[in-house]
């Protein structure tokens, strides 16, 4: 008999009954022709697969994201939502849509500032206050920090530019505003090829700072920076940086950019036409009235800082204390793995709990900033002295006034901040960010107050949220706890490499993919024992009758749901693409699940099965899964 594919859509009006409540998500897509036992990810995601139009989890997630942003941009401008950057907002964009704009007079002020300059040496003071203002090139300020504050980087190369112009684009460009200027700004042929090849210049530097092996970082007080390096001191004035106590830069890139300030082959007007061009290329969109759509994106871009917060902070703040009582529970799971490990010292099971105590967690969006903008700057009819403005702000907020700042949570978030980027560890600052997205549907399902703590639901959305949202904080959680950050005896980094390097030997991994996949391993696991021990506080797992359109009703177990939800995240992009330094989407599910003592159990997986992995052959580092961890209410 023909075993139907599940094709469970989250805009039509289809959904699977669990109990008395309708629920859709992890369990859209099974494939009931496909045993889970054999292949998992075919098993939960065959209908995804099947299905030639997929988009991918990530592509649901933003378009949700977007639309919440319009209808949060909607509410603002039309006031019906206050926020500390209601007037702000509203202003611009009213600004950017006017019919009647004024934009030369701030543009004809950078090049005036710009066309002051007499000597090559002058370069560095005008980049300074181009970087102030929003606008980098050849040199950029970047907020960084050392082992307990915040310091800036000066680095060489720029990000502004990632697709270089042609010749007839960087032409047009001067054209547009000479039009709008009713004046003569073009440039010819000659100085548009001159600014081509600073631009793809730029770019090669761009290239040696992306490898790691030409990251030679030195650090120096201001009062002592080396000549080959003092003429950046009227960089550092113009960027409002002098005054600090010091600088981080790259000394290889700086000898790069002297290079390229010194060659012959620019002139003077040729670096005036670059520096212009770069202004311009900045603030493009800005030349001429947007339309609604176009003002949006502008806002968001220039308000990324900002709007998480004021768009999603009534969200998350409905599930806050289930968030936290999830990353508590994550936490106590690993701390009570460390302590059952048998082969670490006791002074390396101190350094590790410590780690873990001192681990800072920021989340879903960043607080607000404390000095808040003055909207009185802003002017009815010049977008881009509105956009400078408003650049000036977070330049000074968000980077000048963090240097010299202890590290913390609220300083974990630098601008800009995505509202899709992955969750991410940062060493420097021992700090979690775990960005909005994963606080949204599906990599989050929000708690319904209707329902008791005690009921099916709530524990039905444990097991989708301690599998996606838990596992993701315990992900960034096991590289904050990689063995050789905290541990100096060799024989115990021997066992860890020992232990690590089977997943190579048994074609589960690579050299490139060994830290993300032990990453995922471990980080499951510990996800698991807190759900099991937390939630379910050692009692038998709900099971939960799901009532599927054409086919036989299934009966699925919390403990089979967890893992569903796990399987669910995974559905983006290429199922067997390679991602940089990430196993295949295929293989971190498959590979991921062969580890799991409780994917053994929830599934009933035994020799022979494809998805079964002896129990000597399973990669553990910390304790063991069958160690008994206090209970909630002990």
């Amino acid at each position: 008999m023909k075993a139907n594919r599940l094709k469970i859509y989250l805009c039509s009006c289809l959904f699977i009954l669990i109990s008395n409540f309708a629920i859709a998500g992890a369990l859209d897509y099974i494939d009931v022709s496909i045993p889970p036992q054999q292949d998992f990810y075919q098993h939960a995601n065959g209908g995804w697969l099947a299905n030639s139009d997929r988009c991918g989890i990530q592509h649901s997630v933003e378009q949700e994201i977007q639309k919440k942003v319009n209808i949060c941009l909607d509410k603002t401008i039309a006031g019906s939502l206050d926020s500390y950057m209601k007037n702000t907002i509203t202003q611009l964009y009213k600004s950017l849509t006017s019919e009647k704009i004024i934009i030369t007079r701030s543009i004809r002020r950078e090049f005036l500032l710009i066309d002051k300059m007499t000597k090559k040496t002058d370069i560095p003071l005008i980049l300074g206050h181009l970087n102030s203002i929003g606008v980098p090139a050849i040199v950029e300020t970047k907020l960084t920090y050392s082992t307990k504050s915040w310091g800036f980087a000066l680095i060489g190369g720029s990000s502004q530019v990632q697709s270089i112009p042609t010749e007839k684009e960087i032409k047009s460009l001067f054209e547009k505003f000479s039009e709008l200027e009713k004046g003569d700004h073009t440039i010819n042929s000659r100085t548009a090829t001159k600014i081509k090849m600073i631009l793809d210049n730029e770019q090669k530097i761009n290239i040696l700072f992306k490898n790691p092996d030409s990251k030679q970082y030195m650090n120096f007080p201001i009062d002592n920076i080396p000549k080959s390096v003092e003429p950046w001191l009227g960089y550092l004035e113009t960027a409002e940086l002098i005054d600090k106590t010091y600088v981080i830069y790259n000394l290889a890139h700086f000898k790069a950019v002297n290079d390229l300030l010194l060659d012959p082959e620019f002139s003077l007007d040729d670096w005036k036409a670059y520096l212009k061009f770069q202004f311009l290329h900045t603030y493009q969109n800005a030349l001429t009235t947007m339309d609604k759509t176009q003002a949006y994106q502008q806002i968001q871009n220039i308000f990324n800082y900002e709007l998480p917060g004021i768009c999603f902070s009534e969200d998350i703040d409905a599930n806050i204390k289930e968030v936290k009582t999830i990353i508590f529970n994550i936490k106590r799971s690993y701390e009570f793995s460390i302590n059952s490990t048998s082969w670490l010292s006791k002074s390396t099971i101190n350094n590790a709990t410590k780690r873990l105590e001192n681990i800072s967690v920021a989340f879903a969006y960043p607080p607000e900033l404390k000095e808040k903008f003055n909207d009185k700057e802003l002017s009815n009819d010049d977008p881009i002295a509105n956009l400078i403005a408003i650049n000036i702000y977070h330049y000074n907020q968000l980077k000048i006034n963090r240097v010299g700042t202890l590290l913390d949570e609220a300083t974990a978030w630098t601008a800009p901040v995505s509202m899709y980027t992955p969750a991410v560890y940062k060493p420097g600052t021992h700090t979690i960010v775990i960005p909005l997205k994963y606080f949204l549907p599906p990599f989050f399902s929000p708690y319904n107050k209707l329902f008791s703590p005690n009921s099916d639901q709530y524990d039905y959305n444990n097991a989708l949220n301690y599998a996606s949202l838990g596992f993701t904080f315990a992900h960034e959680l096991s590289h904050a706890l990689e063995l050789p950050r905290f541990s100096k005896d060799k024989s115990e980094i021997e066992q860890f490499n020992t232990i690590s390097n089977k997943l190579i030997s048994q074609g589960m991994s690579t050299q490139n993919t060994l830290q993300e996949d032990m990453a995922d391993i471990l980080g499951l696991d510990i996800a698991y024992r807190a759900y099991n021990q937390f939630v379910l506080r050692g009692a038998k797992a709900p099971v939960f009758n799901i009532i599927l359109p054409n086919t036989q009703p299934l009966s699925i177990t919390s403990k089979q749901l967890f893992y569903y939800s796990f399987a669910e995240r995974w559905r983006k992009g290429d199922s067997k693409c390679v991602l940089q330094k990430h196993s295949t989407n295929y293989d971190r599910v498959n590979n991921t699940l062969k580890n799991q003592d409780g994917f053994e159990e929830a599934f009933k997986a035994q020799p022979g099965d494809k998805m079964y992995l002896p129990p000597d052959q399973r990669i553990r580092i910390w304790g063991n899964s069958g160690i008994r961890f206090p209970s909630a209410r002990e």
